[in-house]
């Protein structure tokens, strides 16, 4: 049988923790395959206009809709980013799914996130940052590929580990 965990105690124990050590937490919420608008998304916007956190919308571009727009055109301290392009699954039977994965052509994934960038340009006035991993195992060579895709000044792999997300890569 699972355990079940007081996410908001283990949550409260770790920030008090980090207190105790003289450390403080930066935190940021991510959305997660955000494709259009929604009554969930809209209440995580809300909470983070009320708490002052910053959150980044990860979308995927080829699946947007103008609804999303809508939902998140207005918002403050929100960062749409891309995620992925069409959130298909590339890899062979045997493999984990990977959109994005060292089996395909170089070339073919260069031209999806170009058109994922592009999209995101289109609907959000260029205010996306970054351009991150899609469904899982992507090619880590590849995250170079995406820094100079997004015209980032630093390979996008520094840019995440300044988020502590390079763990998950």
């Amino acid at each position: 049988m699972a355990e079940h965990v007081n996410i908001r105690a283990a949550l409260d124990a770790e920030l008090s923790a980090w207190a105790d050590a003289g450390r403080t937490a930066s935190l940021w919420w991510r959305d997660d395959d955000a494709t259009e608008g929604s009554a969930p998304l809209t209440q995580l916007l809300d909470l983070a206009r009320k708490f002052s956190v910053p959150l980044a919308v990860a979308i995927v571009p080829r699946l947007a809709n103008a609804t999303l727009l809508q939902t998140i055109a207005q918002a403050q301290n929100v960062t749409p980013i891309v995620h992925g392009y069409a959130h298909i699954n590339h890899a062979p039977p045997a493999e984990k799914q990977a959109e994005f994965g060292a089996h395909r052509d170089s070339a073919i994934m260069r031209g999806e996130l170009g058109g994922g960038l592009s999209i995101l340009r289109e609907m959000f006035g260029g205010n996306e940052r970054a351009t991150i991993r899609s469904i899982s195992n992507i090619n880590r060579e590849f995250l170079h590929m995406e820094a100079a895709i997004a015209n980032q000044e630093e390979p996008l792999d520094r840019f995440l580990k300044s988020l502590s997300l390079d763990k998950f890569f």
